[in-house]
């Protein structure tokens, strides 16, 4: 099994929110959940004082078809040269949970420029204000809230069978390589694409979101394909519109080729559309056969 370019953190859950004894300081909250860990060797970090970590909760896109994301800061501990502990103590922000459950990843990151919170990266940087440098592609945390009552449960890709995802230790493997912080950007590096064409566990060239960038879809807002969609993979009842776009130097130094997708559908057994642009013209757009992965 590929393990990736390093295993940098062993982390493994102990428990969701427990109670405490004696005096109760004011302003304490109750863990919703609590993990401990130990720094591993491979990533070319250690705990420094600009070690932080986060969870990335998606919920839904933006109008734009990208992913809606938001990062949660979570405080961590040391509890030994090597070993630390961090509990998650407020909810998921407010504006992820309006569709219900959402799915959040684990990351840890350098602050480079110690502004206190993990920065995304656009297409137009000429430089990355955070280093992303640990993470794990088949790793999810589900946020799940009832009545005010929240609960984070463990998913795990690839589970060996007969295995609790919630009892097994889990890894954060990371470089401290530029080029995975591309996954940070607002555009998907076609590398991560290329990566989520093969099964490889822990391949970080994938990506913290494998599963919902890569193999999950998103709707085209209005079920319209964007103005500047420049590429086409047809099916039977539904077409991805994907879109290039020209990054920074740096950007395209750094990470390469970036792009966007969104899915077109329409119901089967109707007509088609008069507009539908499939079967694919290629004096239109560039023509991509075998799926995303084929960019």
């Amino acid at each position: 099994m590929t393990r990736g370019p390093g295993a940098w953190l062993a982390l493994s859950m102990v428990g969701i929110a427990g109670c405490g004894s004696g005096a109760v300081p004011d302003g304490y909250r109750p863990p919703i959940a609590t993990f401990r860990g130990t720094l591993g060797s491979g990533g070319g970090s250690s705990l420094s004082p600009d070690l932080r970590m986060a969870v990335v909760w998606t919920s839904g896109v933006t109008p734009d078809a990208f992913p809606h994301r938001v990062a949660q800061e979570v405080t961590w501990t040391r509890t030994a040269p090597a070993t630390f502990e961090i509990a998650i103590t407020e909810r998921p922000p407010d504006e992820v949970l309006q569709d219900g459950p959402v799915v959040g990843h684990l990351l840890a990151y350098h602050d480079l420029d110690h502004d206190g919170h993990l920065a995304f990266a656009t297409k137009t940087d000429t430089g990355f204000a955070d280093q992303l440098v640990g993470f794990d592609p088949d790793l999810e945390l589900d946020y799940n809230e009832i009545d005010g009552d929240g609960a984070i449960t463990i998913r795990r890709f690839n589970t060996p069978p007969g295995e609790d995802p919630a009892s097994m230790a889990l890894t954060l493997y990371g470089s401290p390589a530029p080029k995975y912080t591309c996954h940070l950007l607002d555009w998907i590096p076609t590398f991560a694409l290329e990566a989520g064409g093969h099964l490889f566990a822990h391949d970080l060239n994938v990506g913290p979101w494998r599963y919902e960038e890569v193999y999950g879809t998103f709707d085209c807002p209005g079920n319209v394909s964007p103005p500047d969609t420049t590429a086409l993979v047809c099916s039977v009842d539904a077409y991805t519109a994907i879109q290039y776009a020209q990054p920074s130097e740096f950007v395209a130094n750094t990470c390469g080729p970036v792009v966007r997708f969104c899915d077109v559908k329409h119901a089967r057994n109707t007509p088609l559309p008069a507009d539908w642009p499939c079967p694919c013209d290629p004096s239109k757009f560039t023509c991509v056969d075998g799926g995303i992965f084929g960019l």
